[in-house]
């Protein structure tokens, strides 16, 4: 399908890029599973392979492909007929590293402001290899409100 012919031409003048701007490059965010830590810890997609092995910049904690995260142990407990508490299951609470990662949400930066969003906030375009077009949907409204008033 031919491109629609450009009807005009936005310049941007004095527009800057950051080298790690590319509008397409989607990332992995999330929060360290050191109970200790708060470091928000963004990773590219595609960097996240079958033998990952994710540092947390600020404490150092080890985020790898089969890992766990020990929370607790637990003893699930239930009153029998004469009232007494009897476990019926023991166990440890853990958070697998590949389920946390692989739910962290997705994030992309816009071509036109430069910040890391999530993909919700860019609108659907399934030719790109994000997904989502290059500008956030704040951006592209401010860009389209240039193209409305020339009309």
């Amino acid at each position: 399908m031919a491109r629609r012919k450009i009807y005009s031409n936005l310049n941007k003048i004095g527009q800057y890029r950051p080298d790690h701007v590319d509008g397409q490059t989607l990332y992995k965010v999330f929060q360290c599973l050191n109970p200790d830590c708060t470091e928000m810890i963004t990773v590219k997609k595609d960097d996240i392979d079958e033998d990952y092995s994710i540092i947390c910049p600020k404490c150092g904690y080890e985020h790898y492909s089969g890992g766990e995260q020990h929370l607790f142990d637990f003893s699930m407990d239930v009153n029998n007929d004469s009232g007494e508490a009897v476990s019926v299951q023991e166990g440890e609470f853990v958070v697998s590293h590949d389920e946390y990662i692989e739910n962290a949400p997705l994030y992309k930066y816009c071509l036109i402001c430069s910040t890391l969003k999530p993909i919700e906030y860019f609108h659907k375009h399934a030719v790109l290899k994000s997904g989502g077009q290059g500008e956030c949907i704040i951006c592209k409204t401010n860009y389209n409100a240039i193209n409305i008033e020339l009309k």
